[in-house]
């Protein structure tokens, strides 16, 4: 009987511990999504690429030698 009381506080504990790593999860987000607002629209994109296929053209390369 012990081990059904200790069984039954873990599994309330997990059940509070999932929803606030949810809830810290939920709000990492909308932090991100925030801070990706101010930049998303200054980004590069083809430059990245570009840069992207040069690195890997290098790799390429020198991994034939």
């Amino acid at each position: 009987q012990p081990h059904k009381k200790r069984l039954k506080t873990d599994a309330l504990l997990t059940g509070e511990l999932s929803a606030a790593a949810s809830g810290a999860m939920d709000r990492a987000k909308k932090v991100h999504d925030e801070i990706e607002s101010f930049y998303i629209g200054a980004m590069d994109f083809d430059g990245i690429g570009r840069v992207c296929g040069n690195i890997s053209a290098e790799i390429a390369l020198r991994g034939k030698r």
